[in-house]
């Protein structure tokens, strides 16, 4: 099911009955739920009444399968094959309540708690294992690197995946120490939010909470949806705002504050965020310096970088909440975590960069190791081999496949991807990732992925963009459509963003061949219902290229 409380509820009957739990993400399709479903041999599915039609279509595939409990409402017209039983979740808990003598098995440290399927970027996913030990380490490590909470006062706003690990983790650490919750989705989240009616309020105003997390998308929308009401907004309130976020800047990085700043602009933009937020947690893709910067500013909080991984049970480093200028980084490793890097001779990473003067630094594929790292993948011992490799010792450490490099007041920062990594014709590497992050603040755009083969000397990208600041400005300049649609298309749109893309890449000094050449604008928002992102709004880019491939195609002519 979606994130919800009874989600949680659901979850917590299990890990107290020593029931392992399986999630998937409804929105891979199909054919993945079906492969979650027979890899684990499930019999019994916890879902929401919407989902009901795409399970049930593929209920005939999954012979284990025999009961389906779904909380909310049923959808019509929904049929099971025979030897499948329907329950609503509150007669479950009725029928829970009316047999509470019921003796339960307490789990043992390792045992299995939860096989967690990774949102499948890369083909079909991977089923990862994780124990009550990696769970109750991630926690310990979050208690020593997240700020305390004060119970009855303190509240997280949830509405990312609880079938991604961070989500569930940071939940079940919250619950711990008395943090309320109060449950949203994305797509209502603030009031300008998709699915919010004009003139109601949003997820946000009406919970007011204190803490949320989130992934860089997300707060590239905040950005976005601020810095476009500065931009609709007269001339004095565009130099206002600009000379207050200056200042106010400037006084950060000098550990100053600015009431009158805040009094005159910035205290009315936080009740973007309810008005009571102490911290932002970012997790998922590394999240662009600039946003950081911004949301720092405007909103006056710590937005604090993490890192970690399924693999990982979410555990691996965090920025500390008192370094408001630690822009890029995500942080020290967890007190749960152990950290080390080795040298990628492809990439040019080394560890012996610490003493390469130019350089400074020590370089390589990041690996964890310690109490939080999974016991591998579910029924697939050769991947596992492949990815959680013992040293010396025998201790095993996973091998992230993520690059990193150590600065010397001992935080890390991401700065590329194995995976992302792509050979140009003339023999230079693209870092497909990096650049996304460095290009996702420029004007107009809401998501994009950057495509690069090494058949041709440039890189080309394909966005979707925020129809409010796109379509003001193709009224502005005469080429607005009768639809956004036409509008995205009208060739001197995408001049424009071309040219803010271009604009942003120079700003973050990146090279001329790393630089998109050319754009295709996407007029519709890339949702996980849509299958390009993940449900945590990762992108799918085999499944972005694939389905763009016409268009891309044509880019590269």
């Amino acid at each position: 099911m979606n994130t919800m409380a009874d989600w949680h509820i659901a979850a917590q009957g299990c890990f107290q009955s020593n029931i392992v739990i399986a999630t998937i993400y409804a929105t891979l399709g199909e054919e993945a739920l079906a492969y979650g479903f027979n890899q684990t041999e499930t019999p019994v599915v916890i879902t929401e009444g919407q989902l009901l039609p795409a399970i049930a279509k593929v209920a005939k595939d999954c012979p284990s399968l025999k009961s389906i409990i779904y909380s909310g409402e049923k959808p019509a017209g929904i049929e099971l094959p025979e030897g499948i039983t329907l329950y609503a979740f509150e007669d479950i808990v009725k029928m829970g309540g009316e047999n509470n003598d019921q003796e339960l098995t307490p789990p043992a440290k390792d045992d299995i708690a939860v096989i967690m399927y990774t949102s499948g970027s890369t083909g079909l996913p991977k089923g990862v294992m994780l124990t009550h030990y990696n769970v109750v380490t991630t926690m310990i490590g979050f208690k020593h690197g997240l700020p305390s909470v004060v119970p009855g006062e303190d509240c997280f706003i949830g509405f990312l995946p609880l079938a991604h690990i961070f989500a569930l983790c940071a939940e079940m650490f919250l619950l711990s120490q008395g943090c309320m919750i109060g449950y949203g989705s994305a797509l209502t989240l603030t009031d300008t939010s998709p699915k919010i009616k004009f003139g109601t309020k949003g997820d946000i105003s009406e919970l007011r909470p204190t803490y949320m997390a989130a992934v860089p998308t997300i707060m590239d929308r905040i950005r976005q949806a601020v810095t476009g009401k500065v931009a609709a907004g007269s001339t004095i309130v565009q130099k206002l705002f600009n000379r207050a976020f200056k200042s106010k800047n400037e006084a950060y990085s000098h550990g100053k504050h600015t009431p009158i700043w805040d009094a005159i602009v910035f205290n009315k933009i936080k009740i973007v965020l309810g008005g009571n937020i102490k911290a932002i947690f970012s997790g998922g893709a590394p999240l662009a310096a600039d946003s950081q910067r911004f949301m720092n500013v405007v909103f006056g909080v710590p937005v604090c970088q993490g890192y970690g991984l399924t693999e990982t049970c979410s555990a691996g480093t965090v920025a500390s909440t008192s370094d408001l200028n630690s822009y890029g980084k995500v942080g020290g490793p967890f007190s749960s975590i152990n950290l080390k890097m080795v040298d990628w001779e492809e990439g040019n990473y080394r560890v012996a960069d610490l003493k390469n003067k130019n350089i400074g630094m020590p370089r390589g594929e990041i690996v964890l190791g310690g109490g939080s790292i999974s016991q591998g993948y579910y029924r697939m011992p050769d991947r596992t081999a492949e990815e959680f490799k013992p040293d010396e010792n025998g201790k095993i450490w996973f091998h992230t496949g993520d690059i990193g490099q150590m600065h010397p007041d001992g935080t890390l920062q991401i700065i590329d991807r194995k995976k992302d990594l792509v050979k140009l014709q003339q023999g230079e590497y693209v870092s497909l990732g990096k650049v996304e992050s460095m290009l996702k603040a420029a004007n107009y755009i809401d998501n994009m992925c950057v495509y690069a083969d090494p058949f041709h000397s440039y890189c080309i990208a394909i966005v979707t963009v925020l129809s409010p600041a796109v379509s003001e400005w193709a009224q502005k300049n005469g080429c607005a459509g009768s639809s956004f649609e036409e509008t995205c298309k009208d060739l001197k749109v995408v001049a424009e963003v071309l040219r803010s893309l271009q604009d942003e890449a120079k700003k973050n000094k990146l090279a001329r061949f790393e630089t998109p050449a050319k754009v295709y604008v996407e007029p519709e928002t890339w949702l996980p219902e849509g299958g390009l992102v993940t449900a945590s709004l990762k992108l799918q880019r085999n499944k972005i290229n694939q389905h763009y491939k016409p268009e891309i195609e044509k880019m590269l002519e």
